[in-house]
């Protein structure tokens, strides 16, 4: 099947960025978080950086609010990168997009990555920041009744794991095979990273490796079980 051409140059920058090659470490992708991406970015009338007062902190969040003086539902959304890159500059085209076509506001939030920060930090930042957001919901433009969470991958992830505290708001899921204290990341990643450095590569500077598996017919590492606690 022919690749659209509007999605050409698009796989071919993904294909040259830092971390699809060696040597894979963390530095390398971050430096991909630095890349310009060729995606259309839409207009949203109010977009503002802002610092939640919280629980666990100040945490730096971004705020799209497509109708300011109106109160709007809110997606507080988290980033994906494997706990370890990705911004909310890097997400900042899909945010303006859920914004935009959903006609809701969306509070992007800068959670705390691994290695620097290992599990439980990202989760209990979310936790507190969700809070926060809710309380200042007059300040943000948002009905505080009307709180969805979601996010891509990792972002994904912490969603779900938010999900299954009580109490939950409308919860928006990605990505979420995490359950009873275990995570098991087994993506084939195939062409787009050389397996041992994919997925389990950086879910690994998250968590605490406990098992891993591979593949019968490569002998390819390709999944990987984690402890999160």
């Amino acid at each position: 099947m022919p690749i659209d051409p509007a999605l050409g140059p698009l796989l071919a920058m993904i294909g040259d960025l830092p971390h699809m090659k060696p040597p894979f470490d963390v530095a390398a992708l971050r430096l991909a978080d630095e890349q310009p991406m060729p995606v259309f970015k839409a207009d949203v009338a109010e977009v503002r950086d802002l610092t939640l007062d919280t629980a666990a902190g100040p945490v730096r969040a971004r705020l799209y609010h497509p109708a300011p003086g109106t109160e709007l539902p809110l997606l507080f959304f988290l980033h994906g990168g494997g706990w370890v890159f990705g911004t909310i500059d890097t997400h900042d085209p899909l945010c303006r997009a859920l914004a935009s076509a959903a006609e809701v506001a969306v509070l992007s939030l800068d959670y705390p990555r691994a290695p620097e920060h290992r599990y439980p930090v990202a989760l209990d930042t979310m936790r507190a920041a969700l809070v926060a957001a809710a309380e200042q919901a007059e300040d943000l433009g948002i009905d505080p009744g009307r709180i969805a969470v979601g996010g891509d991958s990792a972002g994904g992830k912490l969603s779900y794991l938010r999900a299954l505290d009580n109490p939950v708001p409308p919860v928006l899921v990605d990505q979420a095979p995490c359950q009873e204290n275990v995570l098991t990341s087994g993506i084939d990643i195939g062409k787009l990273f050389p397996p041992i450095h994919g997925a389990s590569h950086v879910t690994s500077l998250y968590f605490q490796p406990v098992t891993t598996s591979r593949n019968p017919s490569t002998g390819v590492k390709n999944t990987a079980v984690y402890r999160c606690s």
